[in-house]
């Protein structure tokens, strides 16, 4: 099944390309195209990472290096503004907010620079040692399996194997489902990706978020499973639009096609010689 690019590196590449001139150009529309482009690729990476887990044979193309990286980033986020205190503060002004969430950003930005002088007013630090904390496993255990799904693409290619590569895998939880019924309705890879994994994982972050050490692993599960929600229901639409487009092209050709037919017939009725008509001859 295909998918569309956008939620790929590939199409987020494509679609902020060009000069600078188009991109700070308002009349160009390119300002609105890079922003839709970025929140589409971050859709991608939240539904990316529950996908590393729950699907194989992942396209070639419906991921990348770039997928791989902002995933482990976006987790590593998470653990560095140190979630599982921030939710169980009381009483947190606006600007605290602001300043918790900006924290580890700044520190990255200090070390990245090299300055190494910026003292965190929150601790832990950024980056933190040992895998006793549950989204230090889960951060190192997404970036191995993205890895190991990339190396499976690559070699699939290698060998030519043939599937698409947009392809956006195979459940490996439900794919027994497939072709089922429930309620008279047949349960479809839409049907899972769309909605049974989402739930599945949803259901999953319930027991996590009430343990101390869990919350911001299931933080990160519950914004996952929205994305992976949203960006396969969105594809759905898109899909669903396709085929009602041609459905639609389907009638109004039949539509054109006998209104030519009908002028045609029209045509040959006035052009047709008629016979003359025999005189009458008075006795």
């Amino acid at each position: 099944m295909k998918v569309n690019n956008e939620q790929s590196d590939y199409g987020l590449l494509m679609r902020s390309r060009g000069s600078i001139y188009q991109v700070l150009d308002p009349k160009s529309g390119a300002i609105v195209s890079l922003i839709m482009s970025v929140v589409s690729f971050a859709f991608g990476i939240g539904a990316f990472i529950l996908r590393i887990f729950l699907r194989q044979r992942l396209g070639s193309r419906s991921f990348g290096l770039m997928s791989i990286t902002f995933s482990y980033l976006w987790v590593k986020w998470v653990e560095s503004i140190h979630y599982n205190q921030f939710v169980s503060a009381k009483n947190t002004d606006f600007i605290t907010i602001i300043e918790y969430i900006l924290d580890p950003i700044i520190q990255f930005a200090d070390r990245l620079l090299g300055n190494n002088t910026y003292a965190p007013r929150f601790s832990p630090p950024l980056i933190k040692t040992g895998l006793g904390d549950l989204l230090t496993v889960f951060s190192w255990t997404v970036l191995i399996l993205g890895i190991v799904h990339y190396i499976s693409a690559f070699v699939r290619n290698l060998k030519k194997a043939k599937w698409h590569s947009y392809h956006r895998g195979e459940s490996l939880l439900f794919g027994w489902l497939k072709g089922k019924r429930f309620f008279n309705n047949v349960i479809t890879d839409t049907t899972i990706w769309m909605l049974i994994e989402p739930l599945f994982v949803l259901l999953i972050s319930i027991p996590l978020s009430k343990t101390p050490d869990g919350a911001a692993l299931a933080f990160v599960l519950r914004t996952s499973a929205a994305c992976l929600f949203f960006q396969e229901y969105l594809v759905f639409q898109k899909k669903n639009g396709a085929i009602l487009d041609l459905i639609d092209q389907e009638i109004e050709s039949e539509e054109i096609f006998n209104e030519v037919n009908q002028r045609q017939r029209l045509r040959t009725d006035t052009t047709s010689p008629q016979s003359n008509p025999v005189p009458e001859v008075i006795l």
